[in-house]
């Protein structure tokens, strides 16, 4: 879920303070790519809408169908608020460089449309060879 820098920084300090302290830190961050930000929202809405719902909603259901049920009162522009929608490579560096800059130590990418493709293809051409 899609958190603020504020947000992932309290996590972070909370965690140091309770045992972590110069422990690695890893985030899993969530986005969905696409060509244009309506494409990225309808591919993020169809198959990763789940994360408009809190986490405590989510963690009996045992059915697609149940998961289904509990988001058919999310809209695509709900996904705007827990994924980041990315269409180039500044959005998701500048993504990438929050996250770090509140201390995590390893940040693993996770697209979560279908084009899995054309994902790794702008992670190839854009995005990769921007990396220190």
């Amino acid at each position: 879920m899609r958190k603020s820098k504020a947000e992932l920084s309290e996590l972070v300090q909370l965690y140091q303070e309770n045992g972590g302290e110069g422990k690695p830190l890893a985030l899993q961050l969530q986005v969905s790519w696409a060509k244009s930000k309506e494409e990225a929202r309808m591919a993020a809405w169809e198959q990763w809408r789940h994360a408009a719902v809190p986490p405590a909603q989510l963690a009996d259901l045992r059915r697609p169908e149940d998961f289904d049920s509990i988001t058919s009162n999310v809209a695509p522009a709900d996904i705007d608020d827990v994924i980041h929608l990315v269409i180039d490579a500044d959005e998701l560096l500048a993504a990438i460089e929050e996250c770090a800059s509140c201390g995590f130590n390893e940040i693993y990418i996770h697209n979560v449309s279908r084009d899995q493709i054309g994902f790794l293809n702008f992670m190839k051409l854009d995005v990769l060879q921007s990396l220190p």
